[in-house]
């Protein structure tokens, strides 16, 4: 008979020597991680530090300093894992940066250096060193103008927002369509946070702000958490009065040979759109291809790719309804999106279809 596997006693429990161990940070993530790791030998350890904390999930959060504080002690603990826990995604995007760097290299990190290398790649490098600045100071020291209350999207308001008007003057130095629109990202989103801490007394423009940020189907739920928690009875204006936007909350950058991929686009206006439309070719090769999205409902157009074969880019083209063209993304078409066909059948889709024979 095989005997059976080895186990390890831990205050009372008996867990399966092969078990890896885990555990997300108290606190909602303000608790370091915990020390008791440093007991457990013999078996695979995982540290959770959160990305962010659910009770302030409808406002913008930065903790990279703690991220590096939590990657530290994961080290002195012998962890063999660093995870971090999360609901949305793009507006956590400087956390989630400094826990990928900290898990291979801790030596020499400073906030500062990580928010200017940050500031560079995303804005480019004229406004790299003042962008960086302002983000490391703020880092870990947001106001949290919302609460847990029945679920995310509680306004409480309160917080002191100087540091938005210092964002705001950064935006003369930022150059090239792309740099500007990832810097209006968190200008917006910024402004959107400083309308919360009026409370209630500013919703609209929190609304306005919140709507010029949106680009990911996470921070769509934010709407949803507002509605649901702060005005559940809102009886105010409901009509779109902002700029046109075009958003793709997902960009695809593979497809496997022979997919047809269904593209969804998402529009802001106050009419309705005059069009909606894909361009695509060969990457790097010949006249574009176009085709027309078809009306899904209210803002929501789609349209098929024709069957991946090779390697594409592409770019999406709105009319607004006052004739303003929108494109996605702004460099195009010089910058276009990309969607690449692996040479060789991903090793996923090859032992699925084996397992099916």
């Amino acid at each position: 008979m095989k005997s059976k596997p080895e186990l390890q006693q831990t205050e009372n429990i008996r867990i399966m020597k092969p078990t890896p161990c885990s555990a997300i940070n108290g606190g909602v993530g303000k608790t370091p991680v915990d020390g008791r790791f440093a007991n457990i030998n013999g078996r695979m350890k995982w540290a959770i530090p959160w990305f962010e904390d659910d009770g302030n999930m409808v406002a913008p959060q930065l903790w990279a300093k703690r991220m590096y504080r939590d990657a530290q002690l994961a080290l002195q603990y012998k962890c063999t894992g660093l995870m971090g826990l999360h609901w949305r995604t793009k507006v956590i995007g400087p956390q989630v940066s400094a826990l990928a760097q900290l898990g291979w290299r801790q030596a020499e990190w400073t906030a500062q250096n990580f928010y200017t290398d940050w500031a560079r790649r995303h804005f480019g490098s004229e406004a790299a060193a003042a962008i960086g600045n302002s983000f490391a100071a703020i880092d870990g020291a947001l106001p949290e103008p919302s609460k847990w209350g029945g679920g995310p999207g509680s306004v409480v308001g309160g917080g002191n927002y100087a540091f938005v008007t210092e964002l705001e003057a950064h935006r003369a130095l930022i150059r090239g369509r792309g740099n500007l629109e990832r810097y209006d990202y968190w200008l917006n989103t910024f402004r959107y946070m400083r309308s919360m801490g009026q409370q209630l007394g500013d919703w609209e423009n929190m609304m306005k702000y919140l709507l010029a940020s949106i680009s990911t189907k996470g921070a769509m739920g934010t709407i949803i958490n507002l509605e649901s928690h702060t005005r559940p009875d809102w009886n105010g204006p409901t009509a779109y009065t902002g700029n046109p936007r075009l958003i793709l909350t997902t960009v695809r950058t593979s497809v496997e040979r022979g997919e047809v991929l269904n593209l969804k686009a998402r529009t802001l206006d106050k009419g309705t759109p005059g069009s909606v439309t894909l361009h695509w070719r060969r990457l790097g090769q010949g006249a574009f291809a176009t085709k027309t999205f078809a009306k899904v409902n209210r803002g929501v157009y789609q349209v098929d790719f024709p069957a991946a074969e090779e390697d594409l880019e592409y770019y999406v083209e709105m009319r607004s309804s006052d004739g303003q063209t929108l494109l996605h993304p702004v460099t195009a078409p010089a910058i276009n999106h990309t969607l690449v066909v692996p040479a060789i059948e991903s090793t996923l889709k090859r032992n699925s279809t084996k397992n099916l024979k």
